[in-house]
């Protein structure tokens, strides 16, 4: 396996990251569980709407969730209920799912690590009540990428792309991880995996690849791919 080579700040990459991680999340999770699609405000005592043909939307390495939304005040409004119905109900893997999806994405969107933690937390007790949760899986894979426990994140995110194949969130952390744990030729075959799959495509995926690039040490390549994302980026 291939090693990592420490990065130097390279100026297009690094806004490119900046950019793309701000404004796109996560979208591996079924419709049984927050997916996080940006805008849409939380309902009181409903969960967000997801696509009913199980469609996903790829986001950026770190993030998840686009079945919450991508504010922390609606987010600070909707974590209250969802804690309630857990509190009530253990059991209830779909609340416990919820709430994993809204702590894992204000951590995403202020950066507190406490709410990653929460959102593992969450996510685990989604998994007691209900063990084949894939959404809950997949949140768990994706805290644990954010909280730097990458080989945990890649062992989760692996056995829910053995379940689903098809499951890009999945995929693409299993694929970060990697990167990560300095497996850059394991990673470059799972971001090929990722982007053959339907709508796996745009800023989320090039800033992946604008990352393998310069590791790769193809600085062409990095640019190319930084400069695509940032382009896309609204």
């Amino acid at each position: 396996r291939q090693g990592i080579r420490r990065p130097r700040t390279v100026g297009f990459l690094a806004a490119a990251a900046v950019v793309v991680l701000a404004t796109y999340g996560f979208g591996a999770l079924r419709g049984a569980a927050p997916r996080g699609l940006p805008g849409g405000p939380v309902a009181a005592a409903a969960a967000p709407a997801a696509p009913a043909d199980g469609s996903t939307t790829l986001a950026a390495p770190g993030s998840t969730t686009a079945l919450v939304p991508g504010s922390i005040d609606q987010i600070d409004h909707a974590i209250p209920i969802w804690s309630a119905n857990v509190a009530k109900e253990p059991r209830d893997f779909f609340s416990a799912t919820t709430l994993a999806a809204l702590y894992h994405e204000r951590g995403r969107l202020s950066g507190d690590l406490a709410d990653q933690q929460k959102a593992l937390e969450a996510a685990m007790t989604a998994e007691r009540a209900a063990p084949q949760e894939t959404p809950a899986r997949v949140i768990e894979a994706a805290s644990k990428f954010t909280l730097h426990d990458f080989d945990g994140a890649y062992g989760v995110a692996q056995a829910v792309v053995r379940d689903e194949p098809g499951n890009q969130t999945a995929l693409a952390v299993m694929a970060d991880a990697e990167l990560e744990l300095g497996h850059v030729a394991d990673a470059g075959a799972d971001y090929d995996r990722l982007a053959a799959l339907p709508g796996a495509t745009g800023p989320a995926l090039d800033v992946r690849l604008a990352r393998l690039a310069y590791l790769s040490g193809d600085g062409a390549e990095a640019r190319q791919r930084s400069e695509a994302a940032l382009a896309a980026t609204p």
